[in-house]
């Protein structure tokens, strides 16, 4: 908290980064206090996730136009673009921020699908109304579309825009158009120089200071596990994670990617052995 309001002195209060901090905040805790316990009526988790869900969702709305991503629909490539599409993001930042979003959304409405679960075969019913179908049937289409675009940003992180085209001028960002798609590479490597971080003045802190990223290469084996081991995951999913997840792992050295393939395997693993 201290160190989010440090960071508010610098930062434009109504830019993307500061607005959704708060509710990744507010999430964090709210499910380590469901998790302890401390809230256990269902009617008051499931409200709360939805509320919290809700905020994410209006916060990435409409969002400043250099906050975006386009979508490149191909056939080409399915071992590197899932499902015949891929984002392309103007720089490592708003990839990091959209994914972090996507990342808190499957974990509210993987807990509001649970909620409505429990809640629906307990006798009699504790959640009986149409209104619960319909949020236990959104939820699911969200995640189905969180995960959707989660593996649609992997193949920039491993170098694949670059190895096929320039990014458009949407972004304005600058990447290699040459063919140099090299096996050890960092994960920020096809990504533009980094333009906003909703600085507070005219002059942008990133026109004078060099880009430290804190979490480096981290940012994106966290929500691609969460794509794979959600509970909507189909095996397909999962068995391209788990091959994506190694790839991070020997291109860019990162141990913890190794580790998140294998255990979304031993829970692949675990699914067979008891037929689900």
């Amino acid at each position: 908290m201290e160190l989010r309001a440090e960071a508010a002195k610098h930062l434009n209060p109504e830019g993307l980064v500061l607005r959704v901090q708060e509710p990744m905040m507010l999430s964090t805790n709210f499910r380590a206090r469901v998790r302890h316990g401390i809230i256990s009526d269902p009617s008051l988790i499931l409200a709360r996730a939805m509320e919290l869900d809700e905020t994410f969702v209006s916060i990435f709305f409409d969002v400043p136009p250099a906050w975006g991503y386009k979508t490149v629909y191909t056939d080409a490539d399915p071992e590197i673009v899932f499902s015949g599409c891929y984002h392309v993001y103007p720089d490592f930042m708003a990839a990091q921020l959209w994914n972090g979003m996507r990342s808190f959304r499957i974990l509210l409405n993987e807990m509001i699908r649970d909620v409505l679960l429990a809640g629906f075969s307990t006798r009699p019913p504790r959640f009986s109304g149409q209104e619960y179908v319909t949020q236990f049937q959104k939820s699911t289409e969200a995640l189905y579309q969180l995960q959707s675009d989660i593996l649609a940003s992997v193949p920039q992180h491993l170098g694949y825009t670059s190895k096929r085209h320039k990014v458009s001028s949407l972004s304005g960002a600058r990447v290699s158009a040459d063919n140099d798609w090299s096996p050890y590479r960092l994960l920020w490597s096809d990504f533009g120089h980094h333009r906003h971080w909703d600085s507070q003045g005219p002059e942008s802190a990133s026109s004078y200071l060099p880009v430290i990223r804190l979490s480096g290469g981290y940012s994106l084996p966290w929500p691609l596990y969460l794509a794979g081991a959600t509970d909507i995951a189909t095996e397909p999913v999962q068995r391209w994670v788990i091959e994506s997840l190694r790839s991070m792992g020997r291109s860019a050295g990162i141990q913890q990617a190794m580790v998140l393939a294998n255990m979304l395997e031993t829970k692949m693993n675990i699914q067979f052995r008891h037929g689900q």
